[in-house]
């Protein structure tokens, strides 16, 4: 059986459906840190067994193809947005709409948007786990003085759409939790 993953040279992988690498299993009762991802804590919460048969008994979900509209948008606007971070001055959609936004500008910023090389993570002493995720981007509200968490959406849907409608659709309650866990590992990060 092939993986829809694809290997360094862009070959197909052969599908496996176990985990082989060490880092990737959580041994119950464990002390050392655990590393999960923004995406497999959201697993956990949308289904404690299929968390549990992967992350402890390692048994891996069927690969996805990628996402590569998603991620050349993502890529897109983190390019566009770092012209005005490096100029620290308001992208004109900020101003168009009267909006008090620059990118934020920290020296981190480049690790914190990315998640295969960092991140931003939260280490729970309790538990001793590591909560992880990359941010597609952060801006400063310079009238509040407080970060806005960003993540980059591409969709196609026609019409007007508000935020409260998107939000809430089924398909979507996914990126509230997963802003509401960038969010809280950043408060956790300035407190």
């Amino acid at each position: 059986m092939v993986s829809l993953k694809r290997n360094s040279k862009g070959e197909f992988q052969e599908a496996k459906g176990v985990r082989t690498r060490q880092s990737s299993f959580y041994k119950p009762g464990q002390n050392e840190n655990f590393k999960i991802s923004r995406s497999k804590f959201s697993n956990f919460l949308d289904c404690k067994r299929c968390f549990y048969l992967d992350r402890v008994k390692g048994l891996q979900e069927p690969s996805m193809p990628g996402w590569s509209l998603n991620t050349t948008v993502d890529d897109l606007l983190k390019k566009e947005f770092d012209v005005y971070r490096e100029k620290q001055e308001p992208h004109p959609i900020f101003k168009e709409y009267n909006l008090n936004f620059i990118p934020f500008q920290h020296e981190d910023i480049d690790r914190w948007r990315n998640s295969l090389s960092g991140g931003i993570s939260y280490i729970d002493e309790e538990t001793n786990l590591i909560i992880q995720g990359g941010v597609d981007d952060i801006w400063y509200n310079t009238l509040t003085k407080e970060i806005i968490v960003v993540d980059y959406k591409a969709q196609s849907q026609n019409g007007k759409i508000t935020s409260f409608e998107y939000l809430n659709s089924p398909f979507h309650i996914g990126y509230k939790q997963q802003m509401d866990i960038y969010v809280f590992i950043l408060k956790k990060w300035v407190s």
